[in-house]
């Protein structure tokens, strides 16, 4: 993830619930629609107070999704999971990933065009898929998924905006 001088953000996907069957495994209480589709098999999060678990199983359940780490085959060894948030770094979220509290971490992000610096990310707003964000001294509004838009950790870019936008 990093070397320990760099922070990394991460996005809270949920908490896990009780465990179901005697295979090991656990509800999964997502935060919303979209983090619940973040942890498919082969994937791994992080549960806090217990580190990194790698998915190797997910299955549906009436009461939402069953999640299965490698390592955990048994109640016993699930049941110290329980209650623990999962997490996973932003960089590790697929690009057409934005939820809600994605959204809102831009805010106050640089925005850059050619290395110069344009404004800041005052507000993100528009429908799902359709956001756009307005910068900060000018009021520019900006289409957030535009192909020559590039949202970083740390900065969005504007790479080869059309003409007149900058």
């Amino acid at each position: 993830m990093n070397d320990g001088n760099d922070w990394e953000r991460t996005l809270q996907l949920g908490r896990l619930g009780r465990t179901v069957g005697l295979d090991g495994g656990l509800l999964f209480h997502a935060a919303g629609p979209e983090e619940a589709a973040v942890p498919q098999p082969g994937s791994t999060v992080h549960a806090a107070g217990h580190g990194e678990l790698k998915v190797r199983e997910r299955r549906r359940h009436g009461r939402g999704p069953l999640l299965f780490f490698e390592g955990v085959r048994r109640p016993e060894t699930a049941r110290p999971l329980t209650g623990a948030v999962l997490s996973v770094p932003v960089s590790a979220l697929p690009d057409d990933f934005l939820p809600a509290d994605y959204l809102d971490a831009l805010i106050g992000l640089p925005v850059f065009a050619d290395g110069v610096e344009l404004g800041r990310v005052a507000s993100v707003a528009g429908a799902s898929g359709h956001e756009y964000v307005e910068l900060e001294p000018d009021g520019q509004l900006l289409p957030l998924h535009a192909p020559y838009v590039s949202v970083a950790e740390d900065r969005l870019d504007l790479v080869d905006p059309p003409a007149g936008l900058t």
